[in-house]
């Protein structure tokens, strides 16, 4: 019986167990999709979840996300306060900026100044794709 590797998309010849162009072992390109499944699974979640949404103010999202990183990385005099981080980060996520919404993602997923959430990271991670 003839395949296709999903990984290479070539033609497998027979019921081999490896594709001979790529190595691959079948059935190992479907990894992302069970890794997706099992994000799904995960129960519903607000993506700005375990954040204290700062006041207004004037800043736009890349002077938010600048200031996200000064704490992130206590830059500039500033004290390292992940907390603090992640409110500049979701500010800036929130204003368009896809920086910030990637770094919002990454906090999510580190579980840097909010609670490790893996949905709420893939989510800033596709916010910032788009």
């Amino acid at each position: 019986m003839k395949g296709v590797c999903r990984l290479c998309k070539k033609q497998i010849p027979g019921e081999a167990g490896v594709c001979p162009f790529c190595k691959a072992e079948l059935g190992a390109a479907d990894k992302k999709s069970t890794i997706e499944e099992l994000i799904a699974a995960l129960p519903d979640t607000d993506p700005r979840a375990d954040i204290t949404p700062l006041e207004n103010t004037d800043a736009d999202g890349r002077a938010s996300n600048t200031e996200g990183m000064r704490y992130l990385k206590g830059l500039d005099g500033c004290e390292v306060d992940h907390t603090n981080a992640a409110r500049w980060f979701l500010r800036s996520a929130e204003l368009g900026y896809a920086a910030g919404m990637s770094n919002l993602a990454s906090c999510y997923m580190k579980g840097r100044g909010v609670r490790l959430n893996y949905k709420n990271a893939l989510y800033w991670y596709k916010k910032a794709y788009e």
